[in-house]
């Protein structure tokens, strides 16, 4: 039983890595979309 709920935490963990790369993606997008200036260095 316990190595069932070892599987899904180590799936979780992927998951949750996955889920940071795409908003790290996601916000380096936007941050390419803004003029250079203060609000650009802020997102980056």
């Amino acid at each position: 039983m316990s190595n069932i709920f070892a599987k899904l935490g180590a799936i979780t963990y992927v998951i949750w890595g996955i889920l940071h790369i795409v908003a790290a993606k996601a916000v380096y997008t936007l941050g390419e979309t803004l003029d250079p200036g203060l609000i650009q260095g802020r997102i980056f």
